[in-house]
């Protein structure tokens, strides 16, 4: 952030920073910015959700400062409130500040964390969890109305603040870990704490309405709803990829990959840190028998019970078509539409840390009592056994084929050797701080520190940051007039987009549905195209196909008149048959005249926001080559007029004879009913906090 640099791997640069350099620029300048014209001949980003365009966080730092420092500070912002919200957290369980920060520092910083750095909202909602967390501690056990007033308030606004950032996925797996953490505290809390408990949550959501309803109905026009060829199971963990907690280094691209999981080492990665799966280990083999940490009965014990759980259900569900309890939860409405269960990793991430934390606080309170832990459980000695086992079996040293585990590793042997040395190093450790060793308490927490530093740090660093000014200039693309569309590049997403360009198509989190196949040159056309890419059956030196740019003839203006009209369900399989230049297809019988076109000019081309002057030779139907959405509103000389769908994707708008000026206006569906929902339940959640905070003081039952 200092050298004004960013990071741009993968989604990062593919679509975060263009979609965030487009609601910078539409702040800076006071335009509408629920519309970007730069991809899909034109799509929805405020439903999308992706930027978080009403998050108070996002409006302030991209409309006051410079592009790369708001979106650094977004970027790594994450990380800090990650580790406070944990180490409140785990201090509200009591635990020593020593051993809170250690947790903390194993959930901020965790492989989950650090893969998913280009998924920067993902992130960002998984670091509101143990904040929630602790706000729900807080209100189910408080004593008094103020403290259960402003415990409430923060579970509702952290809740409003994970929704307006605008991962749903993430917002679904928190609401799973609140659940179990309820029911983790049942015995500490009554029936009224919890009706608090569920108000605060119901306010939190309905705040986050503005978000909510304008991603459900961009939701409902999307791939993810119903659409054949879907796949709600893509990306579940293979099993043999659990290998890589104990030997994270094993496999090339740290991953075991399949067809439909191919080059997703982010979604695929599954190390949890060397010391953190020891301390787990120790944990787990000390819940119960002679040489248990915690009497039974003891607070602490329940909460190590609850770590221990949340970790098992984390890893049969990120397993998900291999595990049947997926299955289950694909079956929930809405929440069965999220793919990717491999991230249910995050589960036992969370658990982890509160293990590691739990651990290393009984060893400091056993060492100053002056007695050791007692033996050491197999548990820990058998992960760097395993560790060793699979490195082994994977075919190091002795040859290198990797056949039995890994038959597409490629990693060196200092690498293969790192995870099991790591994890020997780490049951080394611990089982000497078991022992009442002083500086292997403090080795725990720099292995820790270093494992998880360099696991993440390696990858995150594998695409070095540059200048925007670089990245920008990334395509190097001859030019295209403004009005004209090219096809997205492949591997290159909306970077085109970024620098100015407009693209039939591109990279979201909600992929609209399309009637046309924009692989094909007459969609192209329709499309105002006037770019394609032709893959080259030549491969380059890499055996990788080569691209090319060839120019489209006879592409379409964006603005014209056509004459004739056909009605078809199915426009991809009518277009062939007709000569688009004259004849559109529509979706209802329309009333036009045959005759010569009449002429179009477009005037205004803003995002949202389109006008085009007319002269109509008679009554004859205007098609403009901006996606069809039922947010779009259109006015002849001011008066409102209807939108038709034409050719399925684009709209079209019916003139009658003589010269007419056009408006088309878009509004993305729901959003003013969102708004007012968010602002009025605003209003009524800070009335209700500050009745009881200034109310009447009274204990609570």
């Amino acid at each position: 952030m200092a050298n004004g640099l960013v990071f741009t791997y993968d989604d990062l640069g593919n679509m975060h920073i263009p979609m965030r350099a487009f609601y910078a620029q539409c702040l800076a300048s006071g335009k509408d910015f629920s519309w970007w014209p730069g991809i899909f001949c034109g799509y929805n980003l405020l439903g999308d959700g992706q930027v978080g365009m009403y998050h108070p966080l996002h409006r302030l730092i991209y409309g006051e400062l410079d592009f790369t420092t708001a979106f650094n500070i977004e970027f790594l912002l994450s990380y800090p409130f990650a580790l406070v919200g944990m180490y409140l957290f785990l201090r509200r369980w009591r635990l020593r500040r020593d051993a809170a920060m250690l947790g903390a520092l194993m959930f901020a910083f965790c492989g989950f964390n650090t893969m998913h750095f280009m998924h920067v909202n993902m992130v960002a909602v998984a670091a509101h969890i143990p904040w929630l967390l602790f706000a729900i501690d807080v209100l189910l056990k408080a004593d008094t109305r103020r403290v259960a007033a402003v415990a409430g308030l923060a579970v509702a606004m952290l809740t409003a603040s994970q929704i307006l950032l605008g991962f749903p996925q993430m917002v679904q797996f928190s609401v799973f870990v609140e659940i179990l953490y309820v029911v983790l505290l049942m015995p500490r809390w009554s029936v009224r704490a919890l009706g608090a408990l569920m108000a605060a949550k119901a306010a939190g959501v309905i705040m986050g309405a503005v978000q909510i309803l304008p991603t459900y109905e961009l939701f409902l026009d999307s791939m993810r709803w119903k659409t054949e060829g879907y796949s709600n199971v893509m990306l579940s963990l293979t099993p043999i990829n659990l290998v890589q907690l104990v030997a994270p280094y094993l496999f090339r691209d740290r991953i075991v990959s399949t067809g439909e999981n191919c080059a997703h080492t982010q979604e695929l990665a599954v190390y949890c840190g060397a010391v953190g799966l020891v301390l787990f280990a120790w944990v787990a083999s000390r819940l119960w028998g002679r040489h248990a940490a915690w009497a039974h009965g003891d607070e602490k014990r329940r909460f190590a019970m609850g770590a221990v759980a949340l970790a098992a259900l984390g890893i049969v569900l990120m397993l998900g078509k291999y595990g049947e309890l997926y299955l289950l939860v694909t079956k929930i409405p809405l929440v069965g539409s999220f793919r990717a269960p491999a991230r249910y990793i995050v589960f036992v991430q969370i658990a982890i840390a509160v293990a590691a934390a739990l651990a290393f606080d009984a060893l400091c309170d056993q060492r100053r009592r002056g007695g050791g832990a007692g033996g050491v459980r197999g548990a820990v000695l058998a992960l760097p056994a395993l560790a060793v086992a699979a490195t082994l079996l994977a075919g190091w040293p002795a040859r290198g084929a990797w056949a039995i585990l890994a038959p597409d590793a490629e990693s060196s042997w200092r690498l293969l050797a790192a995870g099991p040395l790591a994890m020997a190093l780490a049951a080394i450790i611990v089982i000497a701080a078991s022992r009442g060793g002083r500086l292997a308490l403090g080795a725990i927490v720099v292995v820790a520190a270093v494992d998880q530093g360099v696991y993440g740090l390696s990858f995150i660093y594998s695409s070095p940051p540059r200048s925007m000014e670089s990245f920008t200039q990334t395509v190097g693309l001859p030019e295209v007039p403004t009005p004209y569309r090219m096809e997205a590049i492949p591997t290159y997403d909306d970077v085109a987009a970024l620098a100015g360009y407009r693209q039939v198509t591109g990279h979201t989190g909600l992929w609209p549905k399309k009637a046309l196949d924009y692989t094909r040159t007459t969609p192209l056309r329709l499309a105002s195209t006037m770019l394609e890419v032709i893959k080259s059956d030549a491969p380059s030196e890499g055996g990788v196909a080569t691209m090319k740019l060839v120019g489209v003839r006879d592409t379409m203006p964006k603005a014209r008149f056509v004459s004739k009209a056909i009605v078809s369900a199915d426009p991809s399989a009518m277009l062939e048959g007709i000569d688009v230049a004259t004849t559109a297809i529509v979706d209802e019988a329309i009333d036009i005249e045959e005759g010569p076109p009449g002429a179009a000019e477009l005037i205004r081309d803003e995002p949202g926001d389109i006008a085009v002057t007319v002269d109509a030779a008679m009554r004859q139907l205007l098609v403009v080559s901006e996606s069809y959405s039922v947010g779009w509103r259109a006015k002849v000389d001011g008066q409102a007029a209807k939108v038709i769908r034409a050719y399925g994707d684009f709209m079209g708008v019916i003139i009658n004879k003589g010269r007419h000026e056009i408006t088309l206006e878009f509004e993305a569906p729901a959003r003013r009913t969102g708004r007012y929902i968010s602002e009025v339940s605003l209003i009524l959640v800070f009335g209700a906090f500050a009745l009881a905070l200034f109310g009447r003081r009274r204990k609570l039952p």
